[in-house]
């Protein structure tokens, strides 16, 4: 995804849980930065452009994780 990103200029980071146990992108569209999951979409996981509250909060219904936020912008 980040290559794919990269090619279509789209600035992007790959965002890991602090426990390394989940990826994903963090693009920045019209120059907002947004959470994107491209990991196949299963139940009650939303695939759409998150902020970092909603990012968080659809990170807790597996299992409590989270990435280090001043590693990353914010997405709001």
């Amino acid at each position: 995804m980040k290559l794919m990103l990269e090619r279509l200029g789209i600035p992007n980071y790959i965002v890991k849980c602090t426990d390394n146990s989940h990826a994903w992108n963090l693009i920045q569209i019209n120059g907002v930065w947004r959470h994107i999951d491209s990991t196949p979409k299963v139940e009650h996981y939303p695939n759409e452009l998150m902020t970092d509250s909603r990012r968080y909060e659809t990170l807790q219904w597996l299992h409590p994780r989270d990435w280090n936020r001043s590693a990353y912008p914010a997405a709001k």
